[in-house]
């Protein structure tokens, strides 16, 4: 197996964060909204590890807009422009109904199984918007005081990468690439 895309969304967010939940769309949107025990942690490691559900964290500071590719995959690959990328261990049952999202979720599918979820977040550049579909329209949007001499990027949306990829082992988080030291605990809290 190759790296495999299995789904693929722009999704509008009312924070920097999305959820992986395991029950389906209805407990994505019960996760945000207990969003604040979770957003110390994600604050220091772009993630947080609770029962049922993973938040991850965004490169941005106020409201979320993403796009996000989902991959199954049978190796880690970095994305080289990807600034931050983390991975985490995950387990799929077969009754688990898999959806992430914000104000806008994305079910998909993977065979029940362990994995390692490699995590890659970055802006999208401007001149890349027009190439992903519900990220086009943004490029009337007037980004406040983004020139192209200085970005706005906390305004940006962010092209959010989550790789499922099999493992027999369940491992403990590991930061793999941390460009520009954006992760603030030594240790990951899972």
């Amino acid at each position: 197996m190759t790296r495999q895309l299995i789904a693929e969304s722009y999704i509008g967010a009312n924070s920097p964060h999305l959820v992986l939940a395991k029950e389906g769309s209805e407990d994505v949107r019960n996760y945000l909204d207990n969003i604040v025990s979770d957003l110390a942690l994600c604050s220091k490691q772009y993630f947080a590890w609770r029962s049922g559900y993973i938040t991850f964290s965004s490169l941005a500071f106020d409201l979320g807009t993403f796009y996000v590719e989902l991959y199954l995959s049978d190796s880690i690959s970095l994305d080289p422009l990807c600034p931050l990328a983390i991975v985490l261990p995950f387990t799929k049952a077969d009754e688990d109904v898999l959806t992430i999202g914000g104000l806008d979720t994305l079910p998909f599918s993977i065979p029940s199984g362990n994995y390692q979820i490699l995590y890659e977040n970055r802006f999208l550049e401007r001149e890349e918007w027009g190439n992903y579909e519900g990220v086009k329209k943004l490029l009337e949007v007037e980004t406040g005081f983004d020139t192209p001499e200085n970005p706005h990027y906390e305004s940006y949306p962010t092209l959010f990468h989550l790789t499922f990829i099999p493992t027999i082992d369940l491992e403990a988080p590991q930061i793999l690439k941390d460009t520009h030291g954006l992760v603030k605990s030594s240790e990951m809290i899972w």
